[in-house]
C-alpha cells in the first residue's frame, strides 16, 4: 500500500470536511489537512511534497494555477475536484495540466481507487463520468486544428482522434468505448501515433498536444 499525505484547498467547509473526514478512514493516508483559500498553502510553515493535492474547481483559476506551480516544485501530485453538475468547469481547466479531474458523483471506492492510481500513475487520470462531457468539447473545435502547430497532418483523422482524447487523460479502454472501437486497435494507435511524432510515452503526447492547443 502507498502512504501519502492529502492537502485539501476549497473555500467550501462542508466539503473540506467531508473530505478530510472520508480520507481519515483510509489507511493508506498518513496526514490530511485543509486549507480554505490558495494563500494558505504558501504560507505553510514545512514545504510539502510526495503529497496529493485535491484542488476545488469552483477556486478562481490564477490561484489553481498558482497552486499547481508551487505544489509541482515538491513532486506533488495534483487533483481537481467538482460537483456532477459542473463538468464544463473541469473541462475548462484542463491545459492547467492537473494530475486527476473528478466529481463528486464518484463513490468513496472510487475515490480511493483514484488516489492510488494517480499517485503511482505518471498519467493523467479522469472519472468515467467526465469522458463523454470531454469528447463532445473535443469534437467541437474546429476541422483541420488551426494553428496547431507543424506534424499534425502526418496523422490520420482517427489518430488525431485519439491523440485528443490520450492528452485529457482518458485510457485506451475509455478511448475505445467512446470510438467503438477495441483496446487492442487503441494500442495500436497510440504506438502509431509515437512513432510518427518521434515521442516515446503517452506523458510526451498529452504535453505536444496541449501545447499544439489540441485541448482547452
Amino acid at each position: 500500500m502507498n502512504f501519502y499525505a492529502v492537502f485539501i484547498v476549497s473555500r467550501e467547509a462542508l466539503l473540506r470536511h467531508s473530505l478530510a473526514c472520508l480520507l481519515s478512514s483510509f489507511p493508506g493516508c498518513r496526514e490530511v489537512a485543509e486549507y480554505k483559500a490558495a494563500q494558505e498553502v504558501f504560507k505553510r510553515g514545512k514545504p510539502i511534497t510526495d503529497s496529493i493535492l485535491i484542488l476545488d474547481a469552483g477556486l478562481p483559476e490564477h490561484d489553481i494555477s498558482a497552486v499547481i506551480d508551487f505544489a509541482r516544485q515538491g513532486q506533488n501530485r495534483i487533483i481537481l475536484l467538482s460537483s456532477g453538475t459542473d463538468k464544463k468547469r473541469l473541462i475548462g481547466l484542463l491545459p492547467l495540466k492537473a494530475d486527476g479531474y473528478i466529481t463528486t458523483r464518484i463513490t468513496s471506492g472510487e475515490f480511493f481507487a483514484l488516489l492510488d492510481k494517480v499517485k503511482t500513475a505518471g498519467e493523467t487520470v479522469i472519472d468515467e463520468s467526465l469522458v463523454s462531457e470531454m469528447a463532445k468539447h473535443l469534437s467541437a473545435a474546429p476541422a483541420g486544428f488551426a494553428g496547431a502547430g507543424a506534424g499534425l497532418d502526418i496523422l490520420t483523422p482517427r489518430e488525431v482522434e485519439v491523440l485528443r482524447l490520450l492528452a485529457v487523460g482518458c485510457t485506451n479502454r475509455q478511448i475505445a468505448k467512446k470510438l467503438v472501437i477495441s483496446v487492442y486497435t487503441v494500442k495500436n494507435h497510440v504506438h502509431s501515433i509515437l512513432d510518427k511524432l518521434d515521442l516515446d510515452n503517452r506523458t510526451r503526447l498529452t504535453s505536444y498536444a496541449l501545447a499544439r492547443g489540441l485541448v482547452g
